[in-house]
Protein backbone atom coordinates (compact mmCIF):
# COMPACT_ATOMS: atom_id res chain seq x y z
CA UNK A 1 0.00 0.00 0.00
CA UNK A 2 1.45 3.11 -1.06
CA UNK A 3 0.13 7.20 0.46
CA UNK A 4 -0.48 8.64 -2.81
CA UNK A 5 -1.85 11.87 -1.36
CA UNK A 6 -4.07 13.51 1.55
CA UNK A 7 -7.51 11.43 0.43
CA UNK A 8 -6.02 8.31 -1.49
CA UNK A 9 -4.21 5.27 -0.93
CA UNK A 10 -2.77 2.96 -3.76
CA UNK A 11 -3.32 -0.86 -3.37
CA UNK A 12 -0.26 -2.62 -5.08
CA UNK A 13 0.68 -6.79 -4.81
CA UNK A 14 0.12 -9.69 -2.98
CA UNK A 15 2.97 -12.28 -3.74
CA UNK A 16 2.43 -14.96 -2.77
CA UNK A 17 5.41 -18.36 -3.48
CA UNK A 18 3.41 -20.80 -6.31
CA UNK A 19 2.79 -23.77 -4.17
CA UNK A 20 0.26 -22.10 -2.34
CA UNK A 21 -1.34 -20.22 -5.16
CA UNK A 22 -4.92 -21.00 -7.00
CA UNK A 23 -6.30 -21.76 -3.10
CA UNK A 24 -7.63 -18.52 -2.65
CA UNK A 25 -4.86 -17.50 0.12
CA UNK A 26 -3.82 -14.67 -1.47
CA UNK A 27 -7.39 -13.17 -1.60
CA UNK A 28 -7.88 -13.68 1.87
CA UNK A 29 -4.77 -12.41 3.05
CA UNK A 30 -4.49 -9.36 1.00
CA UNK A 31 -8.33 -9.02 2.30
CA UNK A 32 -7.04 -8.93 5.42
CA UNK A 33 -4.16 -6.82 4.69
CA UNK A 34 -5.72 -3.96 3.24
CA UNK A 35 -8.74 -3.08 6.00
CA UNK A 36 -6.13 -3.65 8.81
CA UNK A 37 -4.24 -0.95 7.12
CA UNK A 38 -7.05 1.43 6.72
CA UNK A 39 -7.66 1.46 10.20
CA UNK A 40 -4.33 2.73 11.31
CA UNK A 41 -5.17 6.69 12.86
CA UNK A 42 -2.52 8.38 10.53
CA UNK A 43 -4.65 7.46 7.52
CA UNK A 44 -8.13 8.97 8.79
CA UNK A 45 -8.23 11.42 6.19
CA UNK A 46 -8.36 8.69 3.95
CA UNK A 47 -11.29 8.69 1.05
CA UNK A 48 -10.43 6.39 -1.36
CA UNK A 49 -8.45 3.42 -2.05
CA UNK A 50 -7.03 3.32 -5.42
CA UNK A 51 -5.86 -0.05 -7.82
CA UNK A 52 -5.17 -0.83 -11.38
CA UNK A 53 -5.33 -4.81 -12.08
CA UNK A 54 -3.58 -6.42 -15.31
CA UNK A 55 -6.70 -6.88 -17.88
CA UNK A 56 -5.51 -10.47 -18.19
CA UNK A 57 -5.70 -11.34 -14.57
CA UNK A 58 -9.15 -12.84 -13.48
CA UNK A 59 -7.65 -13.72 -10.18
CA UNK A 60 -6.80 -9.70 -9.64
CA UNK A 61 -10.03 -8.22 -10.89
CA UNK A 62 -12.32 -10.93 -7.94
CA UNK A 63 -9.54 -9.53 -5.42
CA UNK A 64 -10.44 -6.05 -6.43
CA UNK A 65 -14.15 -6.83 -5.71
CA UNK A 66 -13.30 -8.61 -2.78
CA UNK A 67 -12.33 -5.13 -1.18
CA UNK A 68 -15.25 -3.34 -2.67
CA UNK A 69 -13.53 -1.47 -5.44
CA UNK A 70 -15.32 -0.34 -8.78
CA UNK A 71 -14.09 -0.62 -11.92
CA UNK A 72 -14.09 2.84 -13.87
CA UNK A 73 -11.20 2.69 -16.61
CA UNK A 74 -9.77 0.93 -19.04
CA UNK A 75 -6.23 1.96 -20.07
CA UNK A 76 -4.20 0.16 -23.20
CA UNK A 77 -0.29 0.78 -23.11
CA UNK A 78 -0.50 0.89 -19.41
CA UNK A 79 2.43 -1.43 -18.42
CA UNK A 80 5.39 -2.10 -20.31
CA UNK A 81 6.82 -5.63 -19.39
CA UNK A 82 10.42 -6.18 -20.34
CA UNK A 83 14.07 -6.26 -18.84
CA UNK A 84 15.14 -2.68 -18.26
CA UNK A 85 18.37 -2.88 -15.76
CA UNK A 86 20.67 -1.58 -18.45
CA UNK A 87 18.85 1.19 -20.01
CA UNK A 88 20.18 4.51 -19.28
CA UNK A 89 16.75 6.60 -18.12
CA UNK A 90 19.80 9.96 -17.68
CA UNK A 91 18.69 11.71 -20.58
CA UNK A 92 15.38 11.29 -19.73
CA UNK A 93 14.31 9.13 -22.56
CA UNK A 94 11.71 6.45 -21.52
CA UNK A 95 11.64 3.16 -22.40
CA UNK A 96 9.06 2.61 -25.35
CA UNK A 97 9.97 -0.79 -26.69
CA UNK A 98 8.93 -4.11 -24.66
CA UNK A 99 5.36 -6.06 -24.36
CA UNK A 100 2.08 -3.92 -23.49
CA UNK A 101 -0.47 -4.75 -21.53
CA UNK A 102 -3.93 -3.11 -20.48
CA UNK A 103 -5.13 -2.55 -17.19
CA UNK A 104 -8.93 -2.17 -15.47
CA UNK A 105 -8.86 0.98 -13.13
CA UNK A 106 -10.68 0.48 -9.85
CA UNK A 107 -11.39 2.76 -6.74
CA UNK A 108 -13.00 1.87 -3.31
CA UNK A 109 -14.80 4.79 -1.57
CA UNK A 110 -14.38 4.75 1.97
CA UNK A 111 -15.20 6.68 4.96
CA UNK A 112 -16.42 9.85 4.07
CA UNK A 113 -16.04 9.87 0.71
CA UNK A 114 -19.63 10.44 -0.70
CA UNK A 115 -19.57 13.35 1.89
CA UNK A 116 -16.58 15.29 0.05
CA UNK A 117 -17.26 14.46 -3.49
CA UNK A 118 -19.01 16.64 -5.07
CA UNK A 119 -22.54 15.52 -6.82
CA UNK A 120 -22.49 18.61 -9.43
CA UNK A 121 -21.48 17.00 -12.66
CA UNK A 122 -20.26 19.61 -15.39
CA UNK A 123 -19.57 18.31 -18.94
CA UNK A 124 -19.55 19.28 -22.72
CA UNK A 125 -22.31 17.07 -24.90
CA UNK A 126 -20.50 14.44 -26.41
CA UNK A 127 -21.34 11.17 -26.72
CA UNK A 128 -18.47 9.49 -25.71
CA UNK A 129 -18.08 11.46 -22.59
CA UNK A 130 -22.17 10.99 -21.25
CA UNK A 131 -21.63 6.78 -22.23
CA UNK A 132 -18.72 6.52 -20.08
CA UNK A 133 -20.14 8.40 -17.22
CA UNK A 134 -23.58 6.28 -17.83
CA UNK A 135 -21.58 2.87 -17.77
CA UNK A 136 -20.22 3.64 -14.27
CA UNK A 137 -22.96 5.21 -12.87
CA UNK A 138 -24.84 1.62 -13.05
CA UNK A 139 -22.22 -0.02 -10.72
CA UNK A 140 -22.80 3.75 -7.93
CA UNK A 141 -26.29 3.86 -7.21
CA UNK A 142 -25.42 7.03 -5.37
CA UNK A 143 -24.79 8.31 -8.38
CA UNK A 144 -28.16 9.22 -9.02
CA UNK A 145 -28.37 11.91 -7.09
CA UNK A 146 -26.13 13.83 -9.67
CA UNK A 147 -26.68 17.11 -10.90
CA UNK A 148 -25.55 16.46 -14.42
CA UNK A 149 -25.42 19.82 -16.26
CA UNK A 150 -24.83 19.49 -19.96
CA UNK A 151 -22.95 22.94 -21.39
CA UNK A 152 -20.83 24.09 -24.15
CA UNK A 153 -17.66 25.59 -23.93
CA UNK A 154 -16.18 28.89 -21.75
CA UNK A 155 -14.69 31.57 -23.33
CA UNK A 156 -12.25 31.83 -20.94
CA UNK A 157 -9.28 28.87 -20.96
CA UNK A 158 -7.71 27.94 -17.73
CA UNK A 159 -4.24 26.73 -17.31
CA UNK A 160 -3.83 25.18 -14.30
CA UNK A 161 -2.52 21.43 -14.40
CA UNK A 162 0.40 19.16 -13.30
CA UNK A 163 2.58 16.36 -15.19
CA UNK A 164 4.16 13.33 -13.51
CA UNK A 165 6.24 11.51 -16.07
CA UNK A 166 7.15 7.21 -15.50
CA UNK A 167 9.88 6.81 -17.65
CA UNK A 168 10.41 3.13 -17.12
CA UNK A 169 6.70 2.44 -18.47
CA UNK A 170 6.57 5.54 -20.87
CA UNK A 171 3.40 6.83 -19.01
CA UNK A 172 3.06 10.66 -19.00
CA UNK A 173 0.10 11.72 -16.34
CA UNK A 174 -1.80 15.05 -16.94
CA UNK A 175 -4.14 16.57 -14.51
CA UNK A 176 -5.88 19.65 -14.78
CA UNK A 177 -6.87 22.00 -17.34
CA UNK A 178 -4.52 23.00 -20.40
CA UNK A 179 -5.16 25.35 -23.12
CA UNK A 180 -4.92 23.80 -27.07
CA UNK A 181 -1.24 26.21 -27.54
CA UNK A 182 0.28 23.97 -24.57
CA UNK A 183 -1.27 20.92 -25.10
CA UNK A 184 0.38 20.82 -28.49
CA UNK A 185 3.20 21.63 -27.40
CA UNK A 186 3.25 19.00 -24.74
CA UNK A 187 2.38 16.35 -27.12
CA UNK A 188 5.31 17.05 -29.68
CA UNK A 189 7.68 16.81 -26.56
CA UNK A 190 6.17 13.83 -25.76
CA UNK A 191 5.86 12.29 -28.78
CA UNK A 192 7.85 9.31 -28.47
CA UNK A 193 6.28 8.00 -25.25
CA UNK A 194 3.76 5.25 -25.71
CA UNK A 195 0.83 6.34 -23.33
CA UNK A 196 -0.65 10.27 -22.66
CA UNK A 197 -2.99 10.21 -20.17
CA UNK A 198 -5.23 12.89 -19.49
CA UNK A 199 -7.51 13.23 -16.07
CA UNK A 200 -10.00 16.45 -17.02
CA UNK A 201 -12.51 17.60 -13.97
CA UNK A 202 -16.43 17.47 -14.51
CA UNK A 203 -16.31 21.09 -13.51
CA UNK A 204 -16.70 24.64 -15.58
CA UNK A 205 -13.19 25.24 -16.11
CA UNK A 206 -12.93 21.95 -17.51
CA UNK A 207 -15.35 22.16 -20.28
CA UNK A 208 -12.61 23.72 -22.46
CA UNK A 209 -10.58 20.86 -22.07
CA UNK A 210 -13.06 18.07 -22.31
CA UNK A 211 -13.21 19.54 -25.68
CA UNK A 212 -9.57 20.41 -26.39
CA UNK A 213 -8.32 16.68 -25.61
CA UNK A 214 -11.50 15.06 -28.18
CA UNK A 215 -10.38 17.84 -30.94
CA UNK A 216 -6.92 16.32 -30.59
CA UNK A 217 -7.18 12.47 -31.20
CA UNK A 218 -7.52 11.76 -27.50
CA UNK A 219 -9.85 8.48 -26.23
CA UNK A 220 -12.39 8.62 -23.22
CA UNK A 221 -11.28 5.60 -21.71
CA UNK A 222 -12.99 6.08 -18.07
CA UNK A 223 -14.82 8.15 -15.76
CA UNK A 224 -13.14 8.39 -12.42
CA UNK A 225 -15.98 9.86 -9.10
CA UNK A 226 -14.24 11.98 -6.51
CA UNK A 227 -10.92 12.01 -7.55
CA UNK A 228 -9.73 15.77 -8.16
CA UNK A 229 -9.41 17.19 -5.13
CA UNK A 230 -9.03 21.45 -5.08
CA UNK A 231 -9.68 23.22 -1.65
CA UNK A 232 -11.38 20.47 0.27
CA UNK A 233 -13.95 19.54 -2.82
CA UNK A 234 -13.78 16.52 -4.90
CA UNK A 235 -14.94 16.66 -7.96
CA UNK A 236 -15.01 13.85 -10.69
CA UNK A 237 -12.45 13.23 -13.86
CA UNK A 238 -12.90 12.10 -16.68
CA UNK A 239 -10.07 10.01 -18.13
CA UNK A 240 -8.75 10.67 -21.76
CA UNK A 241 -6.04 8.96 -23.43
CA UNK A 242 -3.38 9.13 -26.41
CA UNK A 243 -1.07 6.57 -28.10
CA UNK A 244 1.78 8.85 -29.73
CA UNK A 245 3.10 5.24 -30.89
CA UNK A 246 -0.03 3.66 -31.51
CA UNK A 247 -1.58 0.97 -30.03
CA UNK A 248 0.09 -2.82 -30.17
CA UNK A 249 -3.60 -4.49 -30.31
CA UNK A 250 -1.83 -8.15 -29.63
CA UNK A 251 -2.61 -7.04 -25.85
CA UNK A 252 -5.67 -7.53 -26.22
CA UNK A 253 -5.55 -11.10 -26.79
CA UNK A 254 -6.35 -13.00 -24.32
CA UNK A 255 -8.44 -10.78 -22.07
CA UNK A 256 -10.00 -12.57 -19.27
CA UNK A 257 -12.94 -9.98 -17.32
CA UNK A 258 -15.02 -10.60 -15.07
CA UNK A 259 -18.98 -9.55 -16.15
CA UNK A 260 -18.52 -6.49 -14.33
CA UNK A 261 -15.55 -5.06 -16.34
CA UNK A 262 -17.17 -5.58 -19.91
CA UNK A 263 -18.82 -2.86 -20.63
CA UNK A 264 -16.35 -0.79 -19.70
CA UNK A 265 -13.47 -3.20 -21.74
CA UNK A 266 -15.92 -2.94 -24.67
CA UNK A 267 -16.38 0.11 -24.69
CA UNK A 268 -12.62 1.31 -25.00
CA UNK A 269 -11.79 -1.08 -27.21
CA UNK A 270 -14.09 -0.63 -29.62
CA UNK A 271 -13.13 2.92 -29.70
CA UNK A 272 -9.58 2.60 -30.17
CA UNK A 273 -10.71 0.10 -33.16
CA UNK A 274 -12.25 2.54 -35.30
Amino acid sequence: MERKSEISVYASKTLILNKYQNNGIARVLGTQGVFSYLTDPELSALVRIDIDVRAKNINSQKFAEKIRCIPYGFIPNYNNYADKRNFDFSEGKPFSSGEFEAVIMYVSPIKQFWKIRNREVIVINRKEILDFYNIVKKHITRMNRDEVLIRNTSNVLFNNFTIHKDPYKSCILIRGYLPEKTLKHLLQYYSNWNLVEWRVPTTLEGLNSQHIALNNGFKVVGYDPGSFYNQKLTNDTIIFCKFPNGIDFSQFEGLNVVDRNKPIVTKVLNSVME
